[in-house]
């Protein structure tokens, strides 16, 4: 595969150039990538299935703010079914896409009937050909990964109802953090860019006005936990040093998300909120409502 530059667009995020072709990213997929991502795991840790129940848990509480009512959720890259599980026990109608039934299967093999599993675009399409329409869509960490963001996200509104809402997920990358862990040189590469895994590159600011643009109204936005503050001690430098400080970062991170989950969703909620208003997180999420 060929040699990858970064490209700011208008709108402020930046993506690759050139664009890999769909049959690069294709065999990419088929042969490197389930074997090089962490987050696919034959077992989790005790520890990860329950910092995962509590995002879980905060992404609906999230939801649960801005509605009266339940409503359907459709959950794009369901993976295992954290968060479908945690709808289905809040009383929303749950349904989801996932390439792979792999995941929901070990972890929550009672929803395997609630899930499309396949081609996202395909199914989206179905539902809008068979009026099959969702009050919510949640869509966590895909957005960086696919070739055309604007269309995936225009296939997803044709589904919505009116008012509906989106709960959209990204990295925070090429964040005002990261900038000054290079300037300081706490690291010495831009670990984040990582083509041809993922295209587009979203951050706290630039995530914004490329939503609000395809006819959407943020309502909410959060942050998760920024694992990166551990980049700013010598000590705890997982980029620099990953073989010794990889996997006692990414413990800690868990204990403080459990930690912030003992005070209350509210409490919690608030404090992700006030990253995304510092600029901080690992990953940011806008909570946007359909207008038009």
């Amino acid at each position: 595969m060929h040699k990858f530059n970064k490209k700011k667009t208008e709108k402020g995020y930046y993506t690759v150039d050139p664009y890999p072709t769909a049959e690069e990213l294709k065999n990419f997929y088929a042969n490197e990538y389930y074997y090089i991502h962490p987050s696919y795991k034959d077992e989790y840790t005790p520890l990860e299935i329950e910092q995962k129940k509590i995002r879980a848990e905060l992404t609906i509480y999230s939801i649960e703010n801005l509605r009266k009512d339940k409503g359907s959720v459709l959950e794009i890259g369901c993976g295992e079914g954290f968060i479908i599980e945690e709808a289905r026990n809040k009383g929303f109608a749950v349904r989801g896409i996932d390439f792979s039934d792999i995941g929901i299967k070990r972890y929550h093999p009672h929803l395997i009937a609630s899930v499309d599993v396949g081609d996202a675009y395909v199914f989206l399409e179905d539902y809008f050909k068979n009026n099959i329409k969702y009050d919510i869509c949640i869509i966590q960490n895909v957005l960086e990964h696919v070739l055309e963001p604007a269309l995936l996200i225009a296939s997803i509104k044709k589904i919505l109802n009116n008012n509906g809402l989106l709960v959209l997920t990204a990295p925070n990358d090429f964040s005002r953090l990261q900038e000054k862990l290079m300037e300081l040189k706490y690291i010495d590469r831009e670990y984040w860019f990582a083509p041809p895994q993922h295209l587009s590159y979203f951050n706290v600011d630039s995530i914004k006005p490329f939503i609000t643009d395809l006819g959407f109204e943020i309502k909410d936005a959060y942050a998760d936990f920024p694992i990166e503050w551990f980049l700013f001690h010598k000590g705890s430098n997982y980029v620099i040093n990953p073989a010794e400080n990889g996997k006692p970062a990414h413990n800690a991170r868990l204990q403080l998300d459990i930690m912030l989950a003992e005070n209350g969703m509210e409490a919690c909620l608030n404090f992700h909120r006030a990253l995304t208003q510092c600029n901080m997180g690992r990953n940011v999420t806008i909570v946007c409502e359909k207008i038009y």
